[in-house]
Parts: C-alpha cells; sequence; structure tokens
C-alpha cells in the first residue's frame, strides 16, 4: 500500500507538471540568452551590416531590428525583440527570431531572394521570403501569414520559440578623449586619442592591453586591419569610444 501511494503521488506530481505546461506553453519556449552569447548585440538603434559582411560564430541580436544591405554570409543566430530585414543573397546559418515586440503591422521578417537558411526561423508575425532555401522549420501564430519557399522542417503555425533577451551591463564611466587623430598605419600604446579615419588598407596596432579611448571611428576603403599585440604580456584590451564607431 506504501509503495502504491508513492506511485500515486509521482503519478499527481506527473500529471500536475504536464497540467502546468499546458496552461503555460510560452513559459516552457522561452531560452534565456546571455550578453556573452552575442558578437553584436544593439540596443534601441539597432544592428545594420553593409554589403559582403562575413561573421563567423556567436549570435546578432538587438532589442529593436537586425538588418543586412546587401550580400553576407552569416555563421550564427539572429535575435531580434523587433524585426529582421535580409537583402538578397544572404547565407545565415543559424536561427533566426523576431519577436516584434513593439506589436508593429506589416512583415516583421523579410529575407530577399537566394537566401540559404540553415536553422529554423521563429517570428511573431508575417515573414516574406522572396526565394531560395529553408532547411529548418517556419513557426508563426494564428493569424499571420507565411510567404516563401516551402521550409524542410515545415511551415508550423503556433507559438514561437523567442529567447529572453539579458539586460545590458551598466554603462562604463572613463576619462575624456585626446586631440590627437589616426589616420595612418601606426602603432599606439594605452591612452587617450581623438577619431580614427583610416582610408583603406591602414593598420593599426594595439600595443599592449590596457584602456584605450577614442573620439569616434569613421573608416572607409577595404581593407584596414587592427592588431591587438599583447606584446609578450597578459591582460584585456578595453576599447571606449565616445561617439558611433563605423568600421566600414
Amino acid at each position: 500500500m506504501r509503495q502504491f501511494r508513492s506511485i500515486s503521488r509521482i503519478c499527481s506530481g506527473i500529471s500536475a507538471i504536464i497540467f502546468l505546461m499546458a496552461l503555460c506553453p510560452k513559459l516552457l519556449l522561452a531560452q534565456q540568452v546571455k550578453v556573452s552569447d552575442f558578437v553584436l548585440f544593439g540596443g534601441s538603434g539597432g544592428v545594420e551590416l553593409s554589403s559582403a559582411t562575413t561573421i563567423t560564430g556567436g549570435s546578432i541580436g538587438s532589442f529593436s531590428y537586425v538588418k543586412t544591405n546587401g550580400n553576407s554570409t552569416l555563421n550564427s543566430n539572429i535575435y531580434s525583440g523587433g524585426t529582421v530585414q535580409l537583402s538578397n543573397s544572404n547565407v545565415i546559418s543559424g536561427k533566426i527570431t523576431a519577436a516584434n515586440k513593439q506589436g508593429a503591422t506589416g512583415n516583421i521578417l523579410t529575407i530577399g531572394s537566394s537566401a540559404n537558411i540553415g536553422g529554423n526561423i521563429d517570428v511573431n508575425g508575417n515573414i516574406v521570403i522572396g526565394g531560395g532555401k529553408v532547411s529548418g522549420k517556419v513557426t508563426h501564430p494564428l493569424g499571420t501569414t507565411y510567404s516563401g519557399p516551402a521550409p524542410l522542417g515545415g511551415n508550423i503555425v503556433g507559438t514561437p520559440t523567442l529567447p529572453v533577451f539579458p539586460a545590458l551591463p551598466v554603462t562604463t564611466d572613463f576619462k575624456l578623449t585626446g586631440k590627437t587623430g589616426i589616420n595612418s598605419s601606426k602603432v599606439i600604446t594605452p591612452g587617450a586619442y581623438g577619431d580614427i579615419t583610416l582610408s583603406g588598407k591602414k593598420t593599426l596596432t594595439f600595443s599592449g592591453p590596457g584602456v584605450y579611448i577614442f573620439n569616434s571611428i569613421k573608416n572607409s576603403g577595404s581593407p584596414n586591419s587592427f592588431v591587438f599585440d599583447f606584446t609578450n604580456a597578459s591582460g584585456t584590451f578595453q576599447i571606449y569610444i565616445y561617439n558611433d564607431a563605423s568600421l566600414d
């Protein structure tokens, strides 16, 4: 009898868990991501990538939007709290999610032609893909639409699996910038500088770990290189920028 009552309690516990799962599917679907999971993460300003961008590993994310402006190869996940807009000839090996926290109407995920999407797509809204291949499954809520190539994993109308975003780190206070601008190949040591404006085929070497402060980075041309030289020392390179950073 004791054994029977124990089994009954276990079964009752399992039934209660299943009942809670039925009541709270969104809680079960949510997955917590960390800031350290991302190679690029933007706040309200979003993340935009120029043409011919290649990123390997990690995730790309933003509270508001992620956008590419040309053909790109992203061996990463894309997680957006708002929308995702990808151009033509984009290769994405990981997952794509768009939570549409702002409650926007229209298309929440748009991808151009010749797309190659390797992972699952989960979007809280309408999806349009111009053409190409989707190897995973596509999930979107009831009342929304999917237009694009037939997903190999199926077109599922249901609750999308959306990540829970981390809080951004506290902003770090740092010293004022310097007045010395950098527009040519150069070796610099930790300190405060003005604007970095490299025009192509230039190399900026950071000599030794430490704090490097700049007013802005406005590079152009291709390629420019940043080299982090530890000079036989251990430590971290901390780069603080007051204004915009455009690596081009």
